[in-house]
């Protein structure tokens, strides 16, 4: 039995709110993503399913909703409630153009949780992903690190997913974004750099920023399909350069790369380098990134988002985050004159941001998406 509650260097980087509420965990998830309808691979999400409950005590599951359930009104688990998917995935079962599901434990909605199961896939949307993600407490990635690899494998090997990411990961209450106590989201970005091998889970824009051509990030555990791995130069390619600890096996039709024996907090592993190698896949999905919607800067979330990635203009959006501070804080003030004085400012960072070159292939889509994004975060504020 592998205890829930976090070890002391993990307990201590936990948000709780000024009702003691937890407002952000850390656990350990597992997250893959599909390009077609998760409804047309009913045995993958069952699996999934199947592998979840086995290791969640009875009785710890305590709230669930889907599509159309607001995170106030989620609604007790009963024994039903444990058999819904396989009802809606049956085969002769109505079709559902949703497949929306969330079930995780908590006292309350307001609670983040430390179990946590989403299956969330829209059969018609044909730009987004289809996702399926679980998550545990975070001794789990410690304790049993080869068990979960082997989970992700075995997950991974039905077929249904295209890429999947595993490690460190916070959940957060689903309310703690829109309360003025208990910002999960601005939490995570505050211990990024101190801690960047810890990920952050939003389903929908997860699913949104991925879409069918890209991938959430590395992890210790990076999943890729075979398609993914042509478009990069091959296996082969793909392993060559890669940090000495890093392991890359076989997963169905697809690889999965593994960075150190144990999920670590600060990305030693490997991360850094397998992110490099896995760029091209990663870049596209930078001008599609939404969520984190946090102050005091917007520009600061889309630095969390490339927190591994070893572009140079990650660096250059850290020197001149601060004119975003002092733009948005004079806005929200309502100081005019301090908005106009400020905006020399952020020209001088999108010209240094746009300026950013590489004679590296693989950050080649970087630079204007960054530039894009920067300009756009710190203008769309004063105008």
């Amino acid at each position: 039995m592998v205890e829930e509650t976090p070890p002391p260097e993990c307990a201590r980087l936990e948000q709780y709110s000024q009702d003691g509420a937890r407002t952000a965990s850390l656990c350990f998830a597992l997250t893959l993503f599909g390009d077609r309808p998760l409804q047309t691979t009913p045995d993958a999400v069952l699996l999934a399913w199947q592998r979840f409950l086995e290791l969640v005590p009875p009785g710890r599951l305590t709230q669930w909703g889907t599509e159309t359930t607001a995170p106030s009104t989620r609604k007790p688990v009963t024994k039903a409630t444990l058999g819904l998917l396989a009802k809606w995935l049956a085969k002769g079962a109505s079709k559902r153009d949703f497949l929306v599901f969330s079930i995780s434990d908590g006292e309350s909605h307001l609670e983040a949780p430390r179990w946590a199961f989403d299956v969330f896939s829209h059969a018609l949307d044909r730009d987004a992903a289809h996702l399926v993600h679980l998550a545990l407490p975070i001794r789990f990635g410690r304790e049993r690190a080869d068990a979960l690899s082997a989970l992700a494998r075995e997950l991974f090997a039905t077929g249904a997913f295209r890429s999947g990411v595993a490690g460190p990961c916070w959940r957060v209450a689903p309310c703690a974004s829109w309360t003025d106590d208990g910002n999960g989201h601005a939490h995570a970005v505050t211990l990024a750099e101190a801690h960047p091998g810890i990920e952050l889970h939003d389903s929908v824009d997860d699913t949104l920023s991925v879409g069918r051509d890209g991938i959430k990030n590395a992890g210790w555990l990076t999943l890729l399909d075979d398609a993914f791995i042509d478009a990069l130069g091959g296996a082969a390619e793909l392993a060559r350069g890669l940090a000495a600890g890093v392991r890359v096996e076989r997963a169905g039709a697809g690889v999965m790369l593994r960075a150190g024996e144990v999920p670590t907090l600060d990305a030693s592993g490997g991360e850094r380098a397998v992110i490099a190698k896995v760029a091209p896949h990663f870049a596209r999905t930078i001008p599609r990134f939404q969520w984190l919607k946090v102050e005091p800067a917007e520009v600061a979330t889309h630095a969390y988002r490339l927190r591994l990635a070893p572009w140079p203009e990650q660096a250059v959006v850290g020197i001149h985050a601060g004119a975003a501070h002092v733009l948005l804080a004079a806005v929200n003030r309502s100081d005019e004159a301090a908005a106009r004085a400020q905006l020399p400012r952020v020209l001088e960072a999108i010209a240094a941001l746009r300026g950013v070159r590489t004679d590296s292939p693989t950050t080649i889509e970087a630079p204007a998406a960054r530039a894009r994004l920067l300009a756009g975060a710190l203008l769309q504020l004063y105008t």
